[in-house]
């Protein structure tokens, strides 16, 4: 089916069509990829690297939709959430993560900062989680399409799993309870 509706694609484009009708964007979720675009494997990735399922939850859809500056906001908006819930701060965006990471006497210790080795991932991860609010969540936040390569997207998307996945490993980590059943 899906080879039937290229073929009808590729013959509208070819007899001219496509530029005179058809010149409304349509949604990216309804554009075919072509047969060289690669587009399939970075979304076939994306459904095998990404695991988390709160990461999931907010950037799938969108990713696989070809939304990918929204997927990696959403991401990373959810990641800031998470942080500001656990470490009970009013705060948001890279001022939360400099608080809440801080090397000096964190609201969320990663490790025990007993070894030189503890410390150093403490003020190397305070650093990668500010970061990524200011270089990442920021401009995706302001500017329309601040991403728009799906492979960037993807890395992007990953990162914000790893980082993830380190909150959830601190010792102040714990999960959001769930609400009662109707």
């Amino acid at each position: 089916m899906f080879d039937a509706i290229r073929k009808f694609q590729e013959a509208v484009y070819r007899i001219g069509l496509g530029a005179a009708v058809l010149q409304l964007p349509a949604p990216r979720m309804l554009a075919l990829p072509g047969p060289s675009s690669g587009q399939n494997t970075v979304h076939e990735n994306f459904l095998v690297v990404v695991e988390d399922a709160e990461v999931l939850a907010v950037s799938r859809d969108l990713f696989v939709s070809g939304f990918y500056s929204e997927a990696v906001e959403a991401a990373f908006k959810m990641l800031d959430e998470e942080v500001r819930r656990v470490s009970n701060e009013g705060l948001s965006g890279t001022r939360l993560m400099e608080k809440a990471f801080s090397p000096n006497g964190p609201i969320i210790p990663l490790n025990a900062q007993e070894t030189q080795s503890e410390q150093d991932e403490q003020a190397g991860y305070h650093r990668l989680f500010a970061g990524s609010m200011l270089g990442i969540r920021n401009p995706c936040a302001h500017e329309n399409g601040w991403i728009e390569d799906p492979q960037i997207a993807l890395e992007t998307i990953v990162l914000c799993q790893h980082l993830m996945r380190k909150l959830k490993a601190s010792t102040k980590y714990a999960p959001k309870a769930k609400a009662p059943s109707p």
